[in-house]
């Protein structure tokens, strides 16, 4: 979803990872193509070992820069051409929790979210699904 808020539509999707005994996927790669022309590459692992803490990484590369956020330490690193390493200083704060929170207030208020149209939550729903089928039969999936 996160992807998909900056990129917008994804045309195709191609994931490979393993098939717990339970049926669950985990441990899963997937590689997204926009509409736009952007590719990605998202990654999800649930069985890390011992007490590794749950961690977010982002990397987006551009034709003059590139930017690196590092949930664990909370910040975000700019790098280009021209310019040595710049951190940039982010407030820190559960993002998730900062959800659950925003939801919830929706629902005590009877508020529609503004964060994420229900056309959006569709459009994530969908590129789940293609990434569900892309794991089952190994092959590109075309949204």
């Amino acid at each position: 979803d996160y992807l998909y808020s900056l990129f917008g539509a994804v045309e195709s999707v191609y994931a490979v990872g393993a098939k717990e005994e339970s049926g669950c996927w985990n441990n899963v790669s997937t590689a997204l193509r926009f509409a736009c022309g952007v590719s990605a590459v998202a990654e999800g692992f649930m069985d890390v070992t011992g007490a590794y803490p749950f961690t977010t990484e982002v990397r987006i590369n551009g034709t003059k820069a590139s930017a690196e956020f590092l949930s664990r330490t909370g910040t975000v690193t700019f790098y280009g051409d021209g310019f040595a390493a710049r951190p940039l200083e982010i407030p820190k704060y559960n993002p998730y929790a900062r959800e659950v929170e925003y939801f919830a207030d929706c629902v005590r208020n009877g508020k529609k979210t503004a964060l994420m149209p229900n056309e959006d939550v569709v459009a994530v729903l969908k590129i789940l699904e293609a990434v569900r089928q892309s794991l089952e039969t190994g092959q590109v999936v075309r949204l």
